[in-house]
């Protein structure tokens, strides 16, 4: 006993700092949790599968009017619209307004202006373009 005593002794600047980082790193490994619990689960290319994450405060950025007419401008000049393009479609749709429009007024019905009419929507159908009237 008297030669451990003597070791611990000799060696009191090596055993205390095993000491203390026996210590600490203990101290260390019982403080942190054991795993960091997200409760979400979420891989790149993949669609959002929770339900919506909304912030439990609202706050707001204030922008000058030259901010944000900057700021329109970029989302303008960088938009990337995507549209799927159908050629035909026009014609079927001259087709089928034709065929309805023949179908609903030349039943029993007198109209005068029947033809004036008819080109009128023609004309109103001319003007849609992409789902929006051009001026």
């Amino acid at each position: 006993m008297k030669s451990i005593w003597k070791f611990i002794v000799a060696q009191q600047g090596l055993f205390y700092k095993s000491l203390l980082i026996l210590s600490s790193s203990a101290l260390t490994l019982y403080l942190f949790p054991l795993g960091g619990q997200f409760k979400y689960e979420f891989q790149k290319g993949r669609v959002w599968q929770y339900p919506d994450f909304y912030s439990p405060f609202d706050f707001s950025i204030l922008k000058t009017e030259l901010e944000l007419k900057k700021d329109e401008e970029k989302v303008i000049k960088n938009l990337k619209p995507y549209l799927r393009a159908d050629i035909d479609i026009k014609n079927q749709i001259f087709e089928k307004y034709s065929k309805s429009f023949d179908s609903l007024l030349s039943s029993d019905l007198e109209i005068e202006n029947f033809d004036s009419l008819k080109d009128f929507g023609f004309e109103l159908l001319k003007k849609f373009t992409l789902m929006v009237f051009s001026p």
